[in-house]
């Protein structure tokens, strides 16, 4: 089996993951507002770069405080429900993004803006969650 050249065996540091997921969240943005960009495909890619800022920062959270590296969403959305509820706040915000990144990548759903609207509700609770998170363990 030949190796990829993109792979990589270095995990990221927190603030890598926090880095990215800004990224992400504002590439989302920035995507969702362009007018030059009128297709499915627009609110599709900006849905799952929300949910790819989602991940980014519960990963370092998980990194940062936990010191716990999950490079998979099956076991990363396993440990968010069972060990880890006040990151899904509101109640399946995380899974909710995650099924809908997969329904635009997978099956080409077709997302209405109200739809990117609720996304990016969801993925800002998370981000605020994590921060809240770090920011109460760094006052223990």
């Amino acid at each position: 089996m030949t190796r990829s050249p993109f792979s990589t065996s270095n995990p990221l540091t927190p603030k890598e993951h926090v880095d990215g997921a800004t990224e992400n969240f504002r590439f989302a943005e920035w995507l969702h507002d362009s007018s030059g960009a009128d297709s499915p495909s627009k609110e599709r890619w900006a849905i799952t770069l929300l949910f790819y800022s989602a991940v980014h920062y519960v990963r370092a959270y998980l990194l940062a405080e936990k010191g716990i590296v999950i490079n998979e969403h099956k076991a990363l959305w396993d440990l968010i429900k069972y060990d880890y509820p006040l990151i899904n706040r509101p109640k399946g915000a995380y899974n909710f993004l995650y099924v809908a990144s997969r329904a635009g990548r997978y099956y080409f759903k077709t997302f209405t803006k109200a739809d990117y609207d609720d996304c990016r509700m969801k993925a800002a609770n998370i981000r605020s969650n994590i921060e809240s998170l770090m920011k109460k363990s760094k006052k223990s």
